[in-house]
């Protein structure tokens, strides 16, 4: 209990406990509610070492909880927490550990949850990809190409024209990407909602409009300069070595061998255009970023441990 961070007073042990199923072949627990003791256990559950055995061959033992969920429900009705309003995803953060030691990840959790951030740990060995779609699945706010189909959605332009950070300013091969998509080119013989500035602001729009609905992640689109001045920022500048970078790319097959250096630097030349276009600032200058890490030799255990210590740091996590 102590690795999950639960204090001591938060339980107790208590041999009067009798479940009545027998099936239950070791500890068994039950939970409540001290500020609502009439409503009864609320969870409720233990171990089991020989229940499986009535469907399998195979000796699998477990534990096993059963929540009264129509019990809670009452209480958060009762209370007023049940509204159409609220956020619907379950949790603010969702950690998803990259490797099979689980400390680093529980000690991230607590210290979230410490600072009153609603936080889930995804503690299931499973591929990137599978965590990474329970986490859509569960709407935790995290927005990279969402910010382009929001924008497009809003403003009627296509997608394909937000889709890149090259700066366009030639009307004719924005025109080409029209064909590409299915949202119509508003139909504006000024051309002035396709310009730069235009698509831009778009995107302005609705990056405020998701940090104004609460904590969430955004990667790139200028985000770290659209936002300054709010409250509990932090802009991460995360960077490795051109030689793990080119191993990166390499192992994800992105592009053949021989082109893979020069689409590097193809792509950081057009977002550094593109942040300095709008910003004026350099995208490489230090002094842009509240942290800065080089990820080259360090595990994604390690970069955690450094982007929460710096968030104790500053006061938004709680020591």
């Amino acid at each position: 209990m102590q690795a999950f961070g639960v204090p001591a007073d938060h339980f107790e042990i208590d041999l009067t406990i009798a479940r009545g199923l027998d099936y239950y072949t070791g500890t068994v627990y039950e939970t409540a509610m001290l500020d609502h003791p009439e409503i009864g256990s609320i969870c409720s559950g233990g171990r089991y070492d020989n229940l499986a055995e009535y469907y399998t061959d195979k000796q699998l033992p477990g534990v096993g909880i059963s929540i009264g969920l129509t019990r809670l429900f009452y209480v958060l009705g009762e209370q007023g927490y049940l509204n159409d309003q609220m956020n619907k995803a379950p949790a603010d953060v969702l950690i998803l550990p990259m490797t099979d030691d689980m400390g680093a990840a529980i000690k991230t959790a607590t210290a979230l949850r410490e600072s009153g951030i609603r936080t889930q740990l995804y503690s299931e060995q499973k591929k990137f990809k599978h965590k990474i779609g329970y986490a859509d699945k569960l709407g935790i706010p995290f927005y990279n190409r969402e910010i382009i189909t929001m924008a497009s959605e809003d403003s009627g332009v296509n997608a394909m024209l937000f889709s890149d950070e090259r700066l366009k300013g030639d009307f004719l091969t924005r025109l080409r990407a029209h064909y590409h998509g299915n949202t119509p080119v508003p139909n504006d013989s000024s051309k002035s909602y396709l310009k730069d500035e235009a698509l831009f602001a778009y995107q302005v729009k609705i990056i405020r409009r998701l940090a104004d609905q609460g904590p969430c992640v955004m990667i790139g689109r200028c985000a770290d300069y659209v936002l300054d001045g709010t409250e509990n920022l932090v802009r991460l500048f995360v960077y490795a070595e051109i030689e793990e970078r080119i191993n990166k790319v390499r192992e994800k097959g992105y592009f053949p061998e021989e082109d893979i250096l020069k689409n590097i630097k193809r792509i950081d030349r057009e977002r550094r255009d593109y942040y300095r276009y709008y910003t004026g600032k350099s995208w490489e200058n230090l002094e842009n970023y509240d942290l800065m890490i080089n990820t080259t030799k360090l595990s994604y255990d390690d970069m955690v441990e450094c982007v929460v210590d710096y968030l104790k740091m500053r006061g938004i996590l709680a020591k």
